[in-house]
């Protein structure tokens, strides 16, 4: 404590003694204002009595003595820099800020460039990256947001036509042209009407017309030819077949269904051939409704004459019954031809018609045998 109220007697001397020198140094040229006073004792320094050494004002402070303080003049204005995205409005020389920063103006993130702000430009995160569609038939693989392609469209896989759908894409269903329509194949005994390409049916089969079974065939289909079973055979009763009228006779058999007991011709006036017949059954059983005997008459030399009336080279005579089993007939008589030249005769066919309707016919090869044994009168 002592030390300090040294140390201040010594400064209070020294300060008096500066002032005593400066004040016979400049004698009362300088005036002795109470300001001046005031200043020196706050500051403790005597330079400002003569000088002040002055900073420029500012925007928070006017222009100043930097030793003791002393202002003068205003304050200068702050230059103000213009708010940004990220900086409020401030004085570009003191930094006093004015509001707030602007913010950002976001422009969506593209499918090839991150969000950025429209005005400072600034980025944020990454490029959204496209949403691929992809190819079609027509179209080209494609960006659903920017339309950017890639490659070709892909064409259409079609499928050829079929008997009730066109052509058509099997991606995307377009169609081309018109259905083929079905091949018909008719309905047959065992199938319907069947499409030959696709296989559809319409209808249903015909099933089997079959022809009845014969003596010699077996029940047959008429259409597909199918056989069903076997033949009846024959059932021959008195040399003919019940079933089918089919004669089974030998030469020696023949006198026991039909004989000619006499046979006589004679030529009249008018050239016409007088012919007589006497017929015997020779059947046990069945009675004779009709006998039809064709007869040819020939010349001399064995030719075939016609009849002068019509031209005919053969005529049947009818016998009418009935001839029951066994029994002879009556002679019968005819006039029917005409032609002098007459000398032979021969008989191509003989048909034998019973009562019960069954029928025998003799062809040429056995017809002559009926007049077996028999004396044939000529003219």
């Amino acid at each position: 404590m002592e030390k300090k109220n040294k140390g201040l007697i010594i400064t209070l001397l020294c300060v008096a003694g500066v002032l005593a020198a400066c004040f016979l140094f400049v004698g009362f040229s300088v005036s002795w204002s109470g300001e001046n006073l005031n200043r020196i004792m706050k500051t403790g320094s005597v330079r400002c009595l003569f000088s002040h050494e002055w900073a420029d004002a500012t925007c928070t402070e006017k222009r100043h003595c930097i030793h003791c303080g002393r202002e003068e003049g205003e304050l200068l204005a702050h230059e103000w820099a213009e708010a940004t995205c990220t900086e409020a409005r401030h004085c570009s020389v003191c930094g006093l800020t004015d509001g707030d920063p602007l913010g950002h103006k976001w422009v969506e993130a593209t499918c090839t460039e991150p969000q950025y702000c429209s005005v400072c430009k600034a980025t944020e995160g990454d490029p959204a990256g496209h949403k691929w569609i992809e190819a079609t038939c027509t179209e080209p693989k494609h960006c659903s947001v920017c339309s950017l392609t890639e490659g070709s469209a892909a064409g259409h896989n079609w499928a050829e036509a079929t008997c009730t759908e066109p052509k058509h894409c099997t991606v995307c269903g377009i169609t081309e042209g018109s259905a083929s329509g079905h091949n018909w194949k008719k309905a047959t005994c065992t199938e319907p009407k069947t499409c030959t390409v696709c296989g559809a049916t319409e209808g249903k089969a015909n099933g089997h017309r079959y022809a009845a079974a014969t003596c010699t065939s077996a029940k047959r289909c008429k259409d597909c030819l199918k056989i069903e079973g076997k033949p009846l055979g024959h059932n021959f009763v008195d040399y003919v077949c019940t079933r089918c009228g089919k004669v089974s006779i030998t030469a020696s058999q023949v006198p026991q269904v039909l004989k000619l007991t006499n046979y006589r011709f004679r030529i009249n006036s008018v050239g016409g051939i007088e012919t007589y017949m006497t017929f015997k059954n020779g059947s046990a059983t069945k009675t004779i409704k009709y006998i039809n005997i064709t007869v040819q008459y020939k010349n001399s030399v064995g030719d075939v004459i016609a009849n002068e009336i019509n031209g005919e080279k053969s005529i049947t005579y009818q016998y009418v019954g009935p001839l029951g089993p066994g029994q002879t007939s009556k002679e019968y008589y005819w006039l029917h031809f005409y032609n002098s030249s007459f000398s032979r005769w021969s008989i191509p066919e003989v048909e034998i018609i019973y009562m019960d309707g069954s029928k025998l016919t003799l062809d040429e090869s056995l017809a002559a045998y009926i007049c077996e044994n028999v004396e044939i009168i000529y003219p």
